[in-house]
């Protein structure tokens, strides 16, 4: 019995982990974003380092006080085999994976067979798109390409 309970542990920790993470706006209200030129349910956190290239560090930093990302968190899954083979994937998981919020970014080492590395965006709410993660194989990209796909979504913090 004690066994079965580790076990059953082990599976759902890293899914509770991702149900408490959660990326909030920075806190402004929707009137305060709309008199600073953004609005707020349709701003996605991914074009405010694009903005700020364009602009200035202070309309990018009001940018991240206003936007929102249509996903909650990313699970980064892949067996051992993928993990070990990718290079791409364990560089992001070891040093690139702060650069988001804490509890944005999981990794979960998958116990399947065949070789197979994925990326899960995980919905903020359940109605949207039916409530459905989306899965992105990653089993050849580059920690580059990782980051920057991750980046549409969520703001680097680091």
């Amino acid at each position: 019995m004690g066994k079965m309970k580790l076990q059953l542990m082990l599976v759902l920790w890293p899914l509770l982990a991702v149900g408490f993470a959660t990326v909030v706006a920075g806190g402004r209200s929707p009137e305060e974003c709309r008199a600073k030129g953004f609005d707020a349910d349709s701003l996605l956190c991914g074009t405010c380092p694009k903005l700020e290239e364009a602009t200035s560090a202070e309309v990018g930093q009001e940018c991240l006080e206003c936007c929102h990302s249509p996903y909650r968190s990313v699970v980064l899954s892949a067996t051992q085999v993928a993990f070990m083979r990718n290079n791409g994937l364990s560089d992001f998981v070891t040093n690139r994976k702060q650069k988001f919020a804490r509890g944005v970014v999981e990794f979960e080492m998958s116990p399947q067979q065949q070789e197979q590395a994925k990326l899960i965006l995980v919905p903020s709410s359940s109605d949207q798109e039916g409530g459905r993660a989306e899965t992105v194989r990653i089993t050849h990209w580059s920690a580059n390409d990782i980051e920057d796909y991750i980046a549409q979504f969520f703001p680097r913090v680091a």
